[in-house]
């Protein structure tokens, strides 16, 4: 009689426990339909399935699978694509919410599909981000990090020249915060903060190779005057193998956009060292980056002592700062396009062999 009073309680705490959590996820899913109705008041097209319930999924959590978001913002539209989207509050009795982003995602942003400003996909392990809205929904902060995933760029809103794209990046160890601030559903400003343990770039640089460290990017985004959008970047640093980069100025985002920025180059010498042993490079180049180091500290350009060896540890770092410049549709380094540049970094021996 004990065994079979056992067995109907156990029946009975089951039943009451597959009770409670339908009512916690349908409570869910009521929450994340009153979204999506608003999104449709505001002109947009929502689509998702949600995933049937199963007794070993999170009670509290909701899975919809096949997302689709096509919608208005101010001039342009934004398109987004994803494989899944798990969401969740981010703590109990808590407003923030959730997501966890797995599969690929894709995002579209432009006032033509066929040819968007801003398009690119992510896949790898995925995206965890936890939104919440402050000021009675004037401000979405959120937090989000990805372990290990690759960027899949096909257009950006600033030329890079045609044949760079599209290309692909990876990201490892990524973690950042943004914040958008609007007012009545319309979006006047965002900022947002990245650091990165490592990204891998889609051609290796002789002398540099395809890895960048430690990057860090900080930037803002606001509405002008003139209805233009401005783009200040903050901070952009990152580190490759010896030597080390940093960015800083302001890009206005229009249909021609213009930008400003300066390029800061340290322990460039020690780069020039690298390439010498691959052949990339001759002698005299080093010779001038030694140069540029002694004009800095010394303010004239007597000639350095010679050394035994090249990229000693001890030797001071080349810093130099460049102005980076964007005007119709072409970035210059200095006074030379960077294009040009760029494909002799690609190319390598032969095309930057003299200063």
């Amino acid at each position: 009689m004990r065994f079979f009073v056992a067995i109907g309680l156990g029946l009975v705490l089951v039943v009451s426990g597959c009770a409670g959590m339908m009512v916690a996820r349908q409570s869910l899913i009521k929450k994340i339909d009153a979204e999506r109705a608003t999104l449709l008041k505001q002109g947009w097209s929502v689509s998702w399935r949600v995933s049937g319930f199963s007794l070993f999924a999170f009670p509290w959590q909701v899975t919809l699978r096949d997302v689709r978001l096509d919608g208005p913002l101010k001039d342009t539209r934004l398109v987004y694509g994803g494989d899944a989207v798990t969401v969740s509050p981010a703590a109990p009795f808590s407003s923030l919410v959730r997501l966890d982003f797995a599969g690929q995602q894709a995002f579209l942003l432009g006032h033509d599909s066929a040819h968007p400003d801003a398009a690119f996909r992510l896949t790898g392990s995925g995206l965890h981000a936890t939104v919440g809205a402050a000021n009675s929904g004037g401000e979405i902060h959120a937090a989000f990090m990805a372990d290990d995933d690759r960027l899949e760029v096909y257009a950006m809103p600033f030329p890079l020249g045609q044949s760079a794209l599209p290309f692909s990046i990876g990201l490892r160890k990524l973690k950042g915060r943004t914040e958008w601030y609007l007012k009545q559903n319309h979006l006047e400003g965002a900022a947002v903060d990245v650091i990165a343990e490592t990204v891998t770039l889609p051609v290796a640089l002789p002398g540099i190779g395809n890895l960048a460290e430690k990057v860090h990017v900080a930037l803002s985004s606001s509405e002008m005057e003139s209805g233009d959008r401005g783009l200040v970047l903050h901070i952009g640093e990152a580190r490759f193998g010896p030597s080390s980069v940093a960015i800083t100025g302001k890009l206005v985002w229009q249909h021609d956009a213009t930008g400003d920025f300066d390029l800061t180059l340290r322990g460039l010498e020690k780069v020039v060292d690298a390439m010498m042993v691959e052949h990339v490079v001759t002698p005299e180049v080093r010779h001038m980056t030694m140069l540029i180091e002694r004009f800095r500290a010394q303010g004239n350009l007597q000639s350095p002592p010679k050394t035994e060896k090249t990229g000693e540890a001890t030797a001071p770092d080349t810093i130099i700062a460049l102005p980076l410049r964007l005007r119709k549709g072409e970035w210059t380094i200095g006074t030379l396009p960077a294009a040009t540049l760029l494909e002799s970094w690609r190319s390598g021996k032969g095309k930057v062999a003299s200063p």
